[in-house]
């Protein structure tokens, strides 16, 4: 009986420290992954490059049709100098990390509507950033404020107040 105890005690630890290693490896693939992630989302947030034009951020998704029709529409806007950073964010988590720290940022700034919750910002796409503005989904009836927005230029750019080193 006692054999039997040792038997299963050794099984026992065997399974604990083989539980433990495994454990350990998801781990360390895991702050991989967010390391990865995280050292993308700044190499795009590094590419941004700051001129005399108005920065524009949208954050989108590959398959959204509000996101095609505002892609359109921003595409007829030949008149207005401006630069146009695109962010995936249903498929590139980096940018995905990055559009939750700028919605963040705009929280802390009140920047954002406080009839929308922070979660359907992060959720919904489009969004799109002029300035000091900013447009969660997109209709038409959004086109002339856009274009105000694109026309007047407040020195405001989201991203010149991140930390993100």
């Amino acid at each position: 009986m006692k054999k039997l105890n040792i038997s299963l005690n050794k099984i026992l630890i065997t399974i604990l420290i083989v539980l433990i290693i495994i454990l350990s490896i998801l781990l360390i693939i895991d702050l991989n992954k967010k390391q990865k992630i995280h050292n993308n989302m700044l190499k795009t947030y590094d590419s941004i490059t700051y001129s005399d034009k108005i920065n524009v951020y949208l954050f989108y998704g590959s398959e959204c049709p509000h996101c095609e029709h505002l892609f359109s529409y921003l595409d007829t806007l030949t008149n207005y100098e401006y630069n146009l950073y695109k962010f995936e964010v249903w498929h590139d988590e980096s940018n995905l990390k990055l559009k939750k720290i700028v919605i963040d940022k705009l929280s802390s700034i009140n920047y954002l509507n406080s009839n929308i919750s922070k979660d359907r910002y992060y959720g919904a796409v489009p969004l799109l950033i002029i300035g000091d503005k900013v447009y969660l989904g997109y209709s038409s009836e959004y086109n002339v404020d856009i274009e105000n927005s694109l026309s007047t230029n407040t020195n405001f750019d989201i991203m010149k107040i991140l930390d993100l080193h």
